[in-house]
């Protein structure tokens, strides 16, 4: 996923257990997200949920289970 992308999430991870700690960092379904970076070597992904503090550090195996739609690319947008 290219960076500056904003995205939509519908659906966190089952179990619930596993989507706790996502809700910790606002992120749950519903909220808009935007992919501010990405670390192929150590296998992360940075999101920015809207309206929330701190950037988040997820890992991609747990980036790949949260289930969202792409809303458009910043870039597309004319956001710099």
């Amino acid at each position: 996923m290219p960076l500056a992308t904003l995205v939509h999430i519908l659906q966190l991870p089952r179990p619930p257990q596993a989507a706790q700690a996502l809700i910790a960092h606002a992120l749950s379904a519903g909220v808009r997200v935007t992919v501010l970076a990405r670390c192929p070597g150590l296998g992360t992904l940075t999101v920015q949920a809207e309206g929330a503090g701190q950037p988040v550090v997820l890992a991609e195996t747990v980036a790949r289970r949260i289930c969202a739609t792409l809303t458009q690319s910043l870039k597309e947008s004319g956001v710099p």
